[in-house]
């Protein structure tokens, strides 16, 4: 077995589906269906990855769901005004893939819709190898094809520090500083 296949053995990729809005903090982007996910940070700020980047005029963020696919009484939707890519994000190198999201109104902030609690900043790796990672979102549930849920998803892996990730069984170096891989050992989530 190569080295990459024994990464790809066991995919950390489906999750399960939560409880409905126990995770108050995740957006659903959406032009005419979701594409993305982020995170409310703020009643007027969100987070997600550059690389998910389209003209804000056409992006709809959806705070309060649980069900994309329905429209819930706890769904709160608002245009974007801003979607702001890191300045140095570069796509070809997945490095900085960080943007801000400023909402055309403000979400009103409930049970339903809370910001995330955001770390202090720190330099360099902030996390502790084996540290808990949990990851939401309504992406694709499969290994091998697609299903694209409606209903939210989420799963726990471990941190694995760059280090780590960098060594000759894994990603032989092509990780870069403030990459997040999200796999622990045998487990693969990126």
């Amino acid at each position: 077995m190569t080295s990459a296949e024994k990464w790809q053995v066991g995919y950390v990729i489906g999750g399960s589906i939560v409880t409905p809005n126990s995770e108050p903090h995740i957006l659903s982007l959406q032009r005419s269906s979701h594409f993305c996910g982020g995170t409310v940070i703020s009643a007027t700020h969100g987070i997600t990855a550059a690389h998910c980047y389209y003209s804000p005029s056409i992006v709809t963020a959806v705070a309060g769901a649980h069900n994309i696919k329905q429209n819930e009484s706890t769904q709160q939707k608002v245009g974007l005004t801003k979607f702001q890519r890191h300045p140095n994000y570069n796509a070809s190198k997945t490095s900085n893939d960080i943007a801000v999201l400023e909402f055309a109104s403000s979400l009103t902030l409930n049970e339903y819709v809370t910001p995330a609690k955001l770390p202090a900043y720190t330099e360099g790796e902030w996390m502790s190898e084996n540290d808990v990672i949990h990851v939401c979102g309504w992406g694709n549930t499969l290994v091998i094809g697609s299903n694209y849920p409606s209903e939210l998803h989420c799963v726990d892996t471990l941190y694995v520090p760059v280090s780590k990730c960098n060594a000759s069984s894994a990603y032989n170096g092509s990780i870069l500083p403030g990459y997040l891989p999200k796999f622990h050992l045998n487990r693969i989530m990126d």
